[in-house]
């Protein structure tokens, strides 16, 4: 009985050590907001959040516009934390391993389109400037990237090489960013640790993948005939009658969507 009982203990010390020496997953949130010259002829700023989230092989950047059913998909989170809005709908996911950043654009819901890049397309010159910002020691980093110049700041005591949207491979993360222009503006706002969490975005695995100049071609294509697409696919339907007028209007609100993150493809 005694050497019966002493295998049972045993067995379940043996469980419990194992339970417990398996790594655990966790993922950092980061928060951001973004403030951009959506109309530069009327000179309309917007703002709204956005989130990084981050484990040890990946990232994935999010604007809000897109973040409320991504994050119920790839962390479960509750659909209540999130705000939707109206404006820029930015996806980059990171491959730290494969070192590689792809960019998503979604004109329909649920059919994606991708585009990738070598992270090492990021040519920063880190400065010797210093600041306090948020609370943490940074030091300032410029680029050249895509018709834009951009002034970077990163907190040394943070050990995260990333940063919102595509930009990251700094020693340490980003938290603020701005153009030269002044056109867009990214500060952070906070940093969450999630445990117990995995990143999964696999609901974008059905992406097509297009080179740069087509997607470009793609969302041109797009401003200037949005309604018609929408309408061929199914997702809008009006009266004959008030087609035309309709029609008009959506192409004159797409021109005011006239001044995106990237200015060229290359």
């Amino acid at each position: 009985m005694y050497k019966k009982s002493l295998i049972i203990f045993v067995f379940l010390v043996v469980c419990v050590l194992a339970v417990f020496a398996q790594p655990t997953k966790s993922v950092v949130r980061i928060e951001y907001k973004l403030k951009y010259l959506y109309d530069t002829v009327t000179n309309n700023f917007y703002e709204e959040p956005a989130e990084l989230f981050i484990d040890d092989d990946q990232s994935y950047f999010v604007s809000t516009q897109r973040s409320t059913s991504d994050s119920i998909a790839y962390l479960n989170l509750p659909k209540e934390r999130f705000i939707r809005a109206r404006t820029k709908p930015l996806r980059v996911y990171k491959d730290f391993k494969a070192g590689s950043t792809v960019y998503y654009e979604s004109f329909y819901p649920d059919v994606f389109l991708k585009t990738e890049e070598a992270m090492s397309d990021m040519a920063w010159e880190i400065q010797s400037d210093t600041a306090t910002l948020f609370g943490y020691l940074c030091q300032k980093a410029t680029l050249k990237y895509r018709g834009r110049e951009w002034i970077a700041w990163f907190a040394l005591d943070i050990p995260i090489s990333d940063g919102p949207y595509k930009f990251g491979g700094l020693p340490g993360l980003i938290v603020r960013m701005n153009d030269t222009r002044n056109h867009w503006f990214i500060d952070f706002q906070s940093l969450t640790h999630l445990p117990d969490r995995e990143l999964n975005i696999s609901f974008l695995n059905t992406a097509t993948k297009l080179s740069a100049t087509e997607l470009r071609e793609q969302l041109i294509d797009f401003k200037e005939n949005s309604f018609e697409r929408l309408e061929a696919a199914g997702i809008l339907g009006i009266r004959a009658e008030d087609r035309a007028q309709m029609i008009k209007n959506s192409r004159e609100n797409q021109k005011k969507n006239n001044n995106e993150i990237e200015l060229k493809i290359n």
